[in-house]
């Protein structure tokens, strides 16, 4: 075969590689036009995922106002007229109020009170020391539990005995007012005397005033059992296992009584509280190598 000739044959191949490019770029094109005709001319969108639900949370830190010496209290920071006076110490303990609010040079503060009388004053800022919390208390009366939170995480979802329908606990904003032996019908070693002051008869009495406790039950086993129960004279029953896990919260820190959550928990907390024990698992440490 001579040379002119395969140059020739050769020539002859290129136009076959050029036919196959265009025929793999037409059913390309067929391809795409018929996905776009399919779809409506317009790329289906991407799933978007779904917003998160907001759920129910705690603020990490929290405020604390403790007095050294009798303050005046005043309604708000602008008036000149006193309101109250605050002393320094309730029953032999530091006044330790939770800092709602602040502007400069004053703090607002909540206070014990019988309703209906304010639950909040406004102090100077130099009055009081001011420290913080991490421990925050929440008594859900829809479930019958009491929620123990610490820098925002559920450290403790425990069933709790509340008040029954005659005698309901109250619904508010409160603090620790106190940290007191318990009553003798009570169990446990010590029992929080909460700021919320009530019309009526309760198992604690505080200078004539009536007020809510959050002690431990000798009969929780029975009264109260895993799901809470509504027993109480107004005043929250725990069991002394979960009583003693308040021991670290102090004065000053916020107990929240609220008819029901805002928000539902989340999934984690949701699985603390239908643990058996109500308290976050411990994680397994990994045995090293």
């Amino acid at each position: 075969m001579s040379r002119t000739v395969a140059r020739a044959r050769r020539g002859f191949r290129r136009p076959r590689y050029v036919a196959a490019a265009l025929a793999v770029v037409l059913l390309g094109g067929i391809a795409g036009g018929l996905f776009l005709w399919r779809s409506g001319g317009i790329p289906p969108k991407r799933s978007v995922a779904a917003k998160h639900k907001p759920t129910f949370a705690v603020r990490p830190w929290s405020l604390v106002a403790t007095l050294s010496q009798s303050v005046t209290a005043y309604a708000s920071p602008t008036t000149t007229s006193a309101a109250s006076t605050l002393p320094p110490a309730w029953a032999g303990q530091f006044l330790a109020m939770p800092v709602i609010a602040t502007v400069p040079g004053w703090d607002e503060v909540r206070v014990v009170a019988r309703p209906p009388a304010p639950a909040t004053a406004w102090i100077p800022s130099a009055t009081a020391v001011i420290t913080r919390t991490p421990y925050h208390v929440v008594v859900d009366l829809e479930t019958t539990r009491l929620l123990l939170f610490g820098q925002s995480r559920l450290l403790m979802c425990a069933p709790a005995g509340v008040g029954a329908a005659a005698t309901p606990t109250p619904t508010g904003h409160y603090f620790v007012g106190l940290l007191v032996h318990p009553p003798p019908a009570d169990a446990g070693t010590f029992a929080v005397v909460t700021s919320a002051v009530v019309d009526g008869v309760t198992d604690w009495e505080q200078a004539g005033n009536a007020m809510i406790t959050i002690a431990a039950s000798a009969g929780a086993p029975t009264q109260i059992g895993t799901t809470g129960a509504r027993t109480t004279a107004g005043s929250v029953q725990l069991s002394e296992t979960d009583e003693d896990r308040l021991r670290p919260v102090p004065l000053g820190s916020s107990v929240d009584v609220v008819a029901a959550l805002n928000h539902r928990l989340s999934p984690q907390d949701e699985r603390v509280c239908a643990s058996r024990t109500g308290v976050p698992a411990t994680p397994r440490r990994r045995r090293e190598a």
